[in-house]
């Protein structure tokens, strides 16, 4: 049986989903046609998602992290840079 504290997390977390569910949604729907500006900032979750595992639970970056960040970086650079053209 989860504890009062386990349960605040569960229910806290799973209502920041469905938030931020919502406003991907509208995010996308308010872009139209251009929602491949918007695309390449959903890969990010990724690199929160390295960083807050770092910051938390102290895992360490290992070299395809690095690279995998980078790459992540660099693509959704180029995507938004040829989209504007």
């Amino acid at each position: 049986m989860p504890s009062k504290h386990e349960l605040i997390l569960f229910i806290s977390s799973g209502i920041l989903v469905m938030i931020s569910m919502w406003a991907w949604t509208a995010a996308y729907h308010l872009a139209g046609k251009y929602s491949s500006i918007i695309s390449p900032f959903f890969f990010t979750q990724i690199i929160w998602a390295s960083i807050f595992g770092k910051i938390f639970f102290g895992e360490v970056f290992d070299t395809i992290a690095v690279i995998g960040i980078i790459v992540i970086v660099i693509s959704g650079t180029v995507a938004i840079y040829n989209r504007n053209k």
